[in-house]
């Protein structure tokens, strides 16, 4: 292994991250059908919106400002028929 160069000089500070945050989740354990073209499934528990807003189905959040956001998304699957 070939011994590590010098360390160069800093680069340019980054942009800030956007201190905004959302979380939501379906905790009912009700039977949801799945249809091919895309079901919509409500977050309507444990909301924590920082901003966010949701409609009156709990299906659609709407973010309040332009930019990079992460998203994750879990489905547990516990019974299928």
């Amino acid at each position: 292994t070939d011994p590590v160069g010098p360390t160069s000089a800093a680069g340019p500070t980054g942009a800030a991250l956007a201190a905004t945050a959302m979380s939501a989740l379906n905790a009912t354990g009700q039977t949801i059908a799945v249809v091919l073209v895309g079901t919509p499934v409500p977050l309507l528990n444990n909301q924590n919106l920082d901003g966010f807003t949701v409609n009156s189905d709990n299906t659609i959040f709407t973010v309040s400002a332009t930019g990079h956001y992460l998203i994750s998304c879990r489905i547990d699957l516990w019974r299928c028929s």
